[in-house]
């Protein structure tokens, strides 16, 4: 009876340890950090007429933010919309650019209160939307950079 235990006993830890390194969590990823920056480059039109977005950061934990980006299958406008978020109460200033694809650079603000859009005039081809949101430390974050491509039906 007590072979039958000690040996049940051994398998058990066997098995266990074959198998606990499949069942560890992954270290966690990297972590972004960004510094404020008082001025933001304006993004160009690249050559062919192609719209390269920049890279976005993650909002910091509680501080996140949601928006909402919108193309119009009718007409070649753009709609983003600020869906709130846990940092809303720190937004000092949404600002939301739209770059066409003929080479129109166009900027508005966005009022950071939910529900709150802005509407752009885009073109018939791909156009880039970026947004960049600056809090009430001053900190400025480059949060959404996305390619809308207008689609027509046939």
């Amino acid at each position: 009876m007590r072979r039958t235990c000690l040996l049940m006993l051994l398998v058990s830890i066997a098995v266990i340890t074959a198998f606990a390194g499949c069942t560890e969590t992954p270290p966690p990823g990297p972590v972004t950090t960004t510094v404020p920056s008082p001025t933001l480059t304006t993004p160009t039109v690249t050559g062919g007429g192609s719209l390269l977005p920049s890279p976005t950061v993650t909002m910091p934990s509680g501080k996140e933010l949601s928006f909402q980006v919108d193309r119009d299958q009718i007409q070649p406008t753009i709609t983003i919309t600020f869906r709130g978020g846990r940092g809303q109460i720190q937004v000092r200033s949404i600002d939301v650019t739209v770059v066409r694809s003929d080479g129109q650079v166009s900027t508005k603000p966005l009022e950071p209160k939910v529900g709150s859009t802005v509407i752009f005039i885009g073109t018939k081809g791909k156009d880039r939307a970026y947004i960049d949101v600056t809090l009430i430390t001053s900190e400025r974050f480059h949060v959404l950079d996305t390619v809308v491509d207008y689609y027509q039906h046939a």
